[in-house]
């Protein structure tokens, strides 16, 4: 759509539909968010890359052009990064009219120390020719071609209606750029498609990896893929990760980062991802304990090259890069450490998640309305609760199987005080077998008046233990490992399922409680179909936290930071099947009165 029907259209809107100003303002509001989250992602991405870019000149052959460090964008790259996409184009068209993109690039930032911030390009600058050809076409600043024979490019720019030119001193590199994506997956991909071309970086690994001297190793590694062609071959090939894990460091180390941070990286990942170590590994990757010692082998190697005053060159075998071998005992050694690591984090968030849980639980039995019943104070399960890929991974954690297991208990439930245990199983509630996990919620909700008779499996032990009755909102909670941040429920419908990537999103407790809370209020409701069910769920769920004794007033910063995150679901105008239950831009202002207006009442009941 040509961008001046587009801004005829937002113009009819504001006009024709003034109702809807407070929404727009909302939807500005947040876009604005978004947008310096782009801004800034890019720009850490693009710092770091085009560092690289320079300092691997030489291994990319003919396939090199002039790196400038600039984020400079026009109306048809943003619908180019979006070909097709209903669902973003609230945000395409918001971008093109906050930053007036037209048919010419205009400057959003620049990456200090390259060469447009030492040439004096501004954020706000318009480019209007390059070296003398006006632009009448896509042009690419982040990938210009044809300048491998001078050091210098010329630009032609307006800069607040005023024609200005400058010259900026470039250095070559790979042609290779880099971009940031929103999304929450601690995860970055390499791609090799027309102008979408270059090394793409999701959000949550720019948040996962603070460091930039470790993102740097990531950002090596996904270049690598480029350089070596993989991204025009078949993908998942565990030599092709190993290859690329070896000469990205060589990329890392020659741009002047800390490379001795590398084997901590794949460790980490081991560490928030258990399934990287259980059977075989993350899809066709390698495990992270082998990728994170032939990482230490390789800073030996290019160690011993810069001691000797050698140039960082990869050594090249026959067939393919020659990498270190890697002793067999060590890396079984390491494994079993690094798994170990990996499912006791795991069994720590199932904690953590239930401690919050419990306690919304208990204080929310007078907002839940007929949805109270006994609460255990437990996450229970069994293995055919887990998504196929996790069943593994649930039993080396939780000791899960057939029977019903207990994965964590929550300080003072009536299940700690009954001496209940990680791994024990439930197999029976007052007589009745436990076959389901269902079950547990059934015969608890069924119960008589007084304790409850719980037969437990510990071993080869059968016990019998007293639960006390403590009667609070039906909860229970089942851990996902996931990089979403968004939590549901089971098809069981009996347990929330909360992913190991609201744990990385989340900032305290509070934030948790605030999240958790929200599925809770969808469960009272019994609807999550309708989006005026999402302001009543928000409502709710404030009230449960709150009487819960967290901080609720992080609500707004929370989900603010929430749609960010994820852009296309801020507009109203975003098609309904992506965000059926409401626009961020609808919700946002309806969680500020909710806070008000249960701020008023001084009290923490349920509404009247």
């Amino acid at each position: 759509m040509p961008r001046i029907f587009r801004t005829a259209i937002l113009i009819a809107l504001v006009f024709v539909i003034p109702a809807n100003a407070d929404e727009s303002a909302e939807e500005r509001r947040l876009n604005d968010m978004a947008f310096d989250l782009m801004i800034e992602g890019q720009t850490r991405v693009m710092g770091i890359v085009d560092r690289i870019r320079i300092a691997g000149a030489d291994l990319c052959g003919k396939k090199v052009s002039p790196v400038i460090g600039v984020f400079a964008i026009d109306h048809r790259t943003i619908d180019d990064r979006y070909p097709d996409a209903d669902f973003v184009k609230p945000f395409v068209e918001a971008t093109i009219e906050r930053y007036q993109l037209d048919s010419e690039p205009r400057v959003l930032a620049t990456v200090p120390g390259l060469a447009a911030a030492r040439g004096g390009l501004l954020p706000g600058d318009v480019v209007k020719a390059v070296d003398g050809t006006k632009i009448k076409k896509r042009v690419r600043l982040d990938l210009l071609r044809g300048k491998a024979d001078s050091d210098i490019v010329r630009l032609e720019v307006e800069r607040e209606g005023v024609p200005k030119t400058l010259e900026l001193e470039v250095q070559m590199g790979c042609s290779i750029p880099g971009h940031f994506e929103f999304g929450p997956r601690i995860n970055a991909y390499a791609m090799s498609w027309g102008r979408l071309t270059g090394v793409y970086f999701y959000s949550g690994i720019l948040g996962f990896l603070p460091d930039d001297d470790q993102l740097a190793v990531v950002v090596g590694h996904e270049f690598a893929h480029m350089v070596l062609g993989h991204t025009g071959s078949p993908r998942g090939s565990k030599r092709y990760e190993a290859e690329s894990d070896y000469l990205g460091l060589y990329f890392a180390a020659r741009a002047g980062y800390d490379i001795s941070k590398a084997p901590g990286v794949w460790d980490a990942f081991a560490r928030s991802n258990p399934y990287a170590f259980i059977d075989w590994g993350f899809y066709r990757h390698p495990t992270s304990a082998k990728r994170s010692l032939e990482l230490r082998a390789v800073l030996a190697e290019i160690a011993e090259k810069q001691l000797a005053g050698l140039p960082l060159e990869p050594n090249q075998g026959s067939l393919s890069l020659k990498r270190p071998d890697v002793d067999e005992e060590e890396l079984e050694k390491h494994q079993q450490a690094l798994r170990g690591d990996a499912l006791e984090r795991l069994r720590a968030d199932q904690t953590r998640i239930q401690d919050v849980s419990y306690r919304l639980a208990i204080a929310g039995k007078e907002i839940c309305g007929e949805h109270i019943a006994p609460v255990l104070g437990a996450s229970v399960g069994r293995r055919q609760d887990f998504m196929r890929g996790k069943k593994a991974e649930a039993e080396a954690a939780f000791g899960v199987g057939d029977d019903v297991t207990v994965f964590a208990v929550a300080q003072g439930s009536p299940a700690a005080l009954a001496g209940i245990q990680l791994k024990d199983r439930i197999l029976k509630i007052d007589g009745d077998r436990i076959k389901k996990t269902q079950n547990v919620f059934e015969r608890m909700r069924d119960s008589r008046a007084g304790d409850l008779s719980f037969q437990i499996g510990r071993g080869d032990d059968t016990l019998e233990v007293s639960v006390s009755r403590q009667v609070g909102c039906e909860q229970g909670t089942l851990i996902v490992p996931s990089s979403s941040a968004d939590t549901g429920y089971h098809a069981n419908r009996t347990e929330m399922e909360v992913p190991t990537g609201l744990l990385r999103f989340v900032r305290d407790d509070d934030e948790l409680a605030i999240a958790i809370s929200h599925q809770m209020g969808h469960q009272i409701l019994g609807s999550m179909r309708e989006a005026t069910d999402e302001t009543k769920a928000d409502e709710l769920g404030l009230r449960i936290a709150r009487a819960a004794g967290y901080e609720v007033s992080k609500a707004p910063a929370y989900w603010d930071r929430y749609a960010a995150e994820q852009f296309w679901k801020i507009s109203a105008d975003t098609d309904d099947t992506v965000i059926p239950h409401g626009a961020m831009s609808s919700r946002a202002p309806a969680i500020r009165d909710s806070l008000e207006k249960i701020a008023s009442e001084g009290s923490s009941g349920p509404p009247q």
